[in-house]
């Protein structure tokens, strides 16, 4: 279910330089931005229903996600990939909400009634994740970096889940229910 089709090739390529060891240079991006990089590969992830390549891009010096679906060409080089500890890329890759990388410096304060707080009890949506009872609601508290993500799963649940914090979270969520709202005025 929303899966993203892949250009020929380029999971071949990714799965050769993964396990080959070598870098790789792909071209990426979406739009009208198409960008070329050198990365050296270390995880594939599959993440509902949708590749990723967890890679240290040579250009940025730094850990990235691409989207297999956002890139157009890879080439395995001959250059050996840098190889990051496992315990680096799990720090980096799993700290934040959802498939954005990085420091998880907030925390997000969810509570839930009705049918989600019982469906949601049973869904695993972080590792650090803290649940509790309150009454017949859910509380649930997870950590994140980058919102996009976290919005959309919070924005599917409705009327039936509240931000609680942070202010800004809670602002973010109830712009896109008013701008959705004013879609049907009705």
């Amino acid at each position: 279910m929303n899966a993203r089709a892949l250009k020929p090739g380029v999971l071949r390529a990714v799965c050769e330089g993964l396990l080959e060891g070598r870098r790789l240079r792909i071209r990426h991006g979406e739009k009208d931005k198409d960008l070329e990089r050198d990365v050296s590969p270390q995880k594939l992830v599959r993440y509902r229903d949708n590749w990723y390549l967890d890679a240290f891009c040579h250009k940025k010096e730094d850990l990235r996600h691409f989207g297999l679906s956002r890139i157009h060409s890879a080439l395995v080089l001959k250059d050996a990939a840098k190889r990051i500890p496992a315990s680096e890329l799990r720090i980096h890759f799993a700290e934040a909400y959802g498939i954005f990388s990085g420091p998880a410096p907030y925390e997000a304060v969810l509570r839930f009634t009705g049918y989600a707080a019982y469906h949601v009890e049973g869904e695993s949506w972080h590792p650090k994740e803290k649940k509790s009872r309150v009454g017949e609601s859910l509380l649930l508290r997870i950590p994140y970096g980058d919102s996009r993500e976290l919005v959309q799963d919070i924005l599917r649940w409705g009327d039936d889940v509240e931000v609680l914090e942070p202010k800004e979270l809670r602002k973010e969520v109830g712009d896109k229910l008013k701008s959705a709202a004013g879609k049907y005025p009705d």
